[in-house]
């Protein structure tokens, strides 16, 4: 790894830290707010109002099922996401080439194989169009045998020089005292790769594989993104901040639910109260507000000039009796 390398890892690491850091104090405040808000019974107006919402859409299966599905889709896009990073990652320290067995992927990093030269006359007298562009995402297999590469097949190599993958067609095959040895050269270049990539020729050892003619356009541009530090920050930046966010989200959610049910409990909407042949009305008065329902489903919501904090009245009328109930409620700290 060069200095260069060096410094920019380290200040990958760097920003990395400081936008989890800020990025946690930020949520962290932000949650506890929040979480505050409803266990001290600011939010409960709004907690009834989402609790009859969610009463209603209970009801509704079609809201159940795209609620579920919406989940399932989410947590399958996030798992495309981090398996795609993670063989990105893989795939960097394996130099943009992944082989299993004798088969493997390989991203393409420049445009050498993207165009044909107008000096490279063996392009347009064999009619070889099998040009690939950059950030493509190519398959390669590795022949059994050195005779199993042809003249004009597309091979990847690795090239102690530029210490990288080269994805370059062969131009060249001699056979010297039996051994092979092969010329490479880019359709979009003027002159072989002999002297830049290597000194003399390749041997079949020096071959990765021979493209198989399946490629993925601009796949590899994402690959090549995410095997970036600036790829990197971004989505271990996501992966924390959607654990972050997943953390205090159930926090909230538990002080949500545990407030809501004391709300509940206390307004004691029962339909089965009511007389056989009457209708149970209920009026809930809090806050300013009066809700209205009828043997338990929500019929209105209006604005009253009472505005007592902490008590809850309840008017029950079975038509045959009406009865008023005062119920404090307990707001808490924590």
């Amino acid at each position: 790894m060069s200095s260069q390398e060096i410094l920019a890892l380290v200040v990958t690491i760097i920003c990395l830290l400081s936008f989890c850091t800020v990025f946690t104090v930020l949520f962290r405040s932000y949650f506890k707010s929040q979480i505050e808000n409803v266990v001290t019974g600011k939010d409960d107006i709004t907690l009834i109002d989402q609790a009859i919402i969610d009463e209603e859409k209970a009801k509704n299966k079609n809201s159940k099922i795209l609620k579920l599905i919406s989940k399932i889709v989410g947590w399958i896009i996030f798992g495309i996401i981090f398996i795609f990073f993670c063989f990105s990652i893989v795939n960097r320290f394996m130099d943009n080439t992944m082989m299993i067995n004798n088969n493997g992927i390989l991203v393409i990093a420049t445009p050498s194989m993207q165009t044909k030269n107008d000096e490279n006359d063996y392009l347009i007298e064999n009619d070889l169009n099998d040009q690939i562009s950059q950030y493509d995402m190519i398959t390669i297999h590795k022949p059994a045998n050195p005779e199993d590469i042809n003249l004009y097949d597309i091979v990847a190599y690795y090239s102690e020089t530029a210490d990288i993958t080269i994805v370059h067609r062969v131009v060249d095959i001699e056979i010297v005292d039996g051994i092979y040895q092969f010329q490479t050269q880019g359709d979009a270049n003027a002159n072989s790769d002999q002297g830049s990539y290597y000194q003399s020729y390749l041997t079949f050892d020096d071959i990765v594989g021979v493209y198989s003619g399946t490629r993925i356009p601009l796949i590899g541009l994402f690959v090549i993104f995410l095997q970036s530090y600036s790829g990197i920050i971004t989505i271990v930046s996501i992966i924390y901040c959607m654990f972050m966010f997943t953390n205090y989200q159930e926090k909230y959610e538990r002080a949500i639910e545990e407030r809501t049910g004391l709300l509940l409990d206390l307004i004691e909407l029962d339909p089965s109260q009511r007389a056989e042949d009457n209708i149970l009305k209920q009026e809930l008065i809090y806050k300013g507000y009066k809700y209205t329902f009828e043997n338990g489903n929500f019929v209105l919501k209006d604005e009253v000039d009472e505005d007592n904090n902490e008590k809850l009245v309840v008017i029950e009328n079975d038509g045959s009796n009406v009865e008023k109930i005062e119920k404090t409620i307990e707001n808490r700290k924590d």
